[in-house]
C-alpha cells in the first residue's frame, strides 16, 4: 500500500463534505454500516473533516426537527378542517350563525 496517498473518504462522508450537507439516502448507507467500519473510517478522518462532518449531521438533524415541527403543524391544520367538514361547514372561517 503507498503510505503517500491520502486515504479514500468513505462515500457518504465525501457526498456531506461535497454538498455540505447530509440526505437520507448517505444517513441511512451510514447507519447500515458495522461499527467497526464506522470506526476505521473515523480514524482515518482528520480532525477539521470531523468536525465538518459533525457540523453536517447536526445541520441535517436540525433540518429534520423543522420537518417535523410542520408536519405536525400541518397534521394540527388537517384535524382543525375535518372537524368543520364533518359539521358539514366549509370551515374556520364560517360564522357563528352558521355553526348553529
Amino acid at each position: 500500500k503507498d503510505r503517500g496517498a491520502m486515504p479514500q473518504k468513505p462515500p457518504a462522508v465525501a457526498a456531506a463534505q461535497s454538498t455540505g450537507a447530509w440526505q437520507d439516502g448517505s444517513v441511512l448507507n451510514e447507519l447500515g454500516k458495522p461499527e467497526a467500519e464506522i470506526e476505521t473510517d473515523s480514524q482515518q478522518m482528520s480532525l477539521d473533516a470531523l468536525r465538518a462532518q459533525n457540523r453536517s449531521i447536526e445541520e441535517y438533524v436540525m433540518n429534520l426537527v423543522r420537518v417535523r415541527d410542520e408536519l405536525k403543524h400541518i397534521t394540527k391544520l388537517a384535524e382543525e378542517r375535518d372537524s368543520y367538514y364533518i359539521l358539514g361547514l366549509e370551515g374556520p372561517s364560517v360564522t357563528d350563525s352558521e355553526v348553529r
